[in-house]
């Protein structure tokens, strides 16, 4: 247990961890990833137990969505990752859609969606997944292998903050083909770097015929899309920060 005079300031980086902190003197500021369906009450009845002075959000659906029952302190800080040891690979010698996630996220991040969707189009699908019974997740070089054999990156969920994994596909000259979720919008350029679709598959079926069609106009496009930098995101950290401490 964190003892009160220790901190000006005290993140928690899940509404959960709120109930680790209840008798810290310091303000408390709360990382709000995303409410999936069926669980919005746990969340909601986390934040109002031990309610924090601001709450980050990763994308801007998670401000209206707290919006809508009357939490207004969020602030907007978008995901972000070091992209130093990223790579820009050569174009796949064939076209393939993939995806990469960990055990427990098959349902919400719709990965069986994604592995029929690559049947309809008659290509393989490339995907690495955390070891189910140990936990561990892939090392860098089995990643960039993925992305290497993967030729379109696809998000096929509605209950993403990011995907972070998205971003490390541009990183290495892959395009999106992605719902509207998370910090895709944000992101995404249709026609430049990826294409969205509604989840089903005819769209999103056409969302990757498009792609294929014109891989290296995409690729290019994929190569120089701007992403939230670390430093970026710190000094909007800081300033929140800042903002709560100027507030006493």
């Amino acid at each position: 247990m964190l003892e009160a005079d220790d901190y000006d300031i005290v993140h928690v980086f899940w509404p959960a961890g709120l109930q680790q902190v209840p008798d810290i003197a310091a303000p408390i500021t709360c990382t709000f990833h995303h409410a999936t369906h069926g669980y919005e009450d746990f969340y909601l009845k986390t934040l109002y137990s031990n309610f924090p002075v601001r709450i980050h959000v990763f994308d801007q659906f998670a401000v209206r969505q707290l919006g809508r029952y009357g939490i207004y302190n969020t602030r907007y800080i978008p995901q972000c990752l070091d992209t130093s040891d990223w790579t820009i690979l050569s174009a796949p010698d064939k076209m393939t859609i993939g995806y990469l996630g960990g055990a427990g996220d098959e349902e919400y991040k719709r990965f069986d969606f994604i592995d029929e969707l690559a049947e309809e189009l008659g290509v393989e699908c490339v995907c690495q997944r955390t070891d189910e019974e140990s936990g561990e997740y892939k090392s860098h070089d089995d990643i960039l292998n993925l992305y290497e054999r993967m030729a379109v990156y696809v998000v096929a969920s509605y209950e993403d903050a990011g995907p972070l994994p998205a971003q490390e596909a541009f990183l290495c000259g892959r395009p999106i083909v992605s719902t509207y979720v998370g910090s895709m919008p944000q992101v995404v350029r249709p026609g430049v770097n990826g294409e969205f679709f509604y989840g089903d598959i005819a769209s999103g079926k056409k969302a990757c015929e498009q792609i294929f069609n014109n891989y290296e106009h995409y690729r290019r496009g994929a190569i120089a899309t701007p992403l939230p930098s670390p430093d970026e995101t710190a000094q909007k950290f800081l300033d929140m920060f800042q903002e709560v401490l100027d507030e006493g």
